[in-house]
């Protein structure tokens, strides 16, 4: 998604998904307000790569199904804050190097 400069997910029914691995990988600017994650379990690696995000809202993912966290913001350089306090990671068995390569982050709350 080298060239993708926007997408709009507003009217995406993702309400039966279980599986999102990778699914923005090298994306530049996200806006997730209606992405519907209720189900997922394998969040793995969905923003590896997006070396150009500073910030992202997760504010409204239900993580309360997810078992993989693995690499989800590996290689997220310019990343530098994020909002986790939502998320419910009760399931989750996997967080492998979730954060690693993230050199810029200043804060997770």
């Amino acid at each position: 998604m080298e060239y993708l400069e926007s997408l709009d997910l507003n009217h995406f029914d993702s309400s039966l998904v279980t599986n999102i691995r990778a699914i923005f990988y090298g994306c530049y600017s996200i806006y997730l307000s209606n992405f519907n994650t209720s189900l997922v379990q394998d969040m793995g690696s969905i923003f590896e790569g997006c070396n150009s995000l500073i910030s992202i809202n997760l504010t409204n993912f239900d993580t309360s199904c997810a078992y993989y966290m693995d690499w989800m913001f590996y290689g997220c350089s310019s990343l530098e804050l994020i909002d986790l306090s939502h998320f419910n990671t009760t399931n989750v068995i996997s967080m492998y190097n979730m954060f690693s390569g993230c050199s810029s982050l200043i804060s997770i709350d």
